[in-house]
């Protein structure tokens, strides 16, 4: 049998001489795809020109004076019948008018995480697991049960007849009745193609009513939103993934 160091010693050269092979040709490949035009310029950095031209139509929007809410973390916004705005953020809920000036605020005692504004004007919050509803004058007129330690509602949206939460925690949507008893959930049914439930890598997940009626939901994985019945059945979804205007990059 071979000397194990001898062998060593007869291995070793083969080994470097591979290496320096493939050293090689990875250099001649540097080399054949180097432009010269290009030299000093980063070939992997993340460019976002190309995107910034909205294209030939005229935007819709135009951004105003922006509001200082004087938050350190605000985390929800609704608007009311009359124009103004509801934010919720650090533990209180600050309310402005339609012009962005400051009318009221008082304090929760904990974090609320989305907001809105249902039809009679109270606000209806979601904290952490389970949603309460207040008047505008800061007095807290319900608190509802808990949806369990998963619970982490990011959306919430009050109707006339229902109150949907958006539970970026437990993967789907809750559907309550005006006093608070739960009517069921959103997403667990199978869709056309057999996807089933809601892909939410984070904690953004949003829920709104439509003019309709209609019950609009984000599917954050799958970079589509999708329209349901105010009874929580599908109806449609629409979305691609792209950096596009009409597509969404995830």
């Amino acid at each position: 049998m071979p000397d194990p160091s001898t062998m060593r010693r007869a291995v070793l050269p083969v080994l470097l001489a591979l290496g320096g092979l493939a050293g090689g040709v990875l250099g001649v490949r540097l080399l054949i795809r180097a432009d010269p035009s290009k030299a000093g310029e980063n070939p992997y950095e993340y460019r976002l020109d190309s995107f910034r031209n909205p294209g030939p139509e005229p935007p819709r929007w135009a951004e105003t004076a922006p509001i200082d809410t004087g938050m350190r973390e605000p985390r929800g916004i609704a608007a009311d019948a009359r124009g103004g705005l509801a934010v919720a953020g650090d533990a209180n809920v600050v309310s402005f008018d339609h012009g962005g000036k400051r009318t009221g605020s008082f304090d929760l005692g904990g974090a609320a995480f989305c907001v809105a504004v249902d039809p009679g004007g109270d606000l209806v919050l979601g904290m952490k697991d389970h949603v309460e509803v207040w008047g505008t004058d800061g007095a807290r007129k319900e608190s509802w049960a808990s949806l369990g330690e998963e619970a982490r509602l990011t959306s919430i949206a009050a109707g006339r007849e229902q109150v949907v939460a958006a539970d970026a925690g437990n993967r789907l949507v809750w559907r309550f009745d005006r006093s608070g008893v739960l009517a069921g959930t959103v997403g667990e049914e199978p869709r056309p193609g057999g996807t089933t439930g809601f892909v939410v890598p984070s904690p953004f997940f949003d829920a709104a009513f439509g003019p309709d009626g209609s019950l609009w939901v984000a599917d954050p994985g799958r970079q589509r939103v999708e329209r349901y019945s105010p009874e929580g059945t599908w109806k449609s979804s629409w979305g691609r993934a792209s950096m596009e205007i009409d597509g969404f990059c995830g």
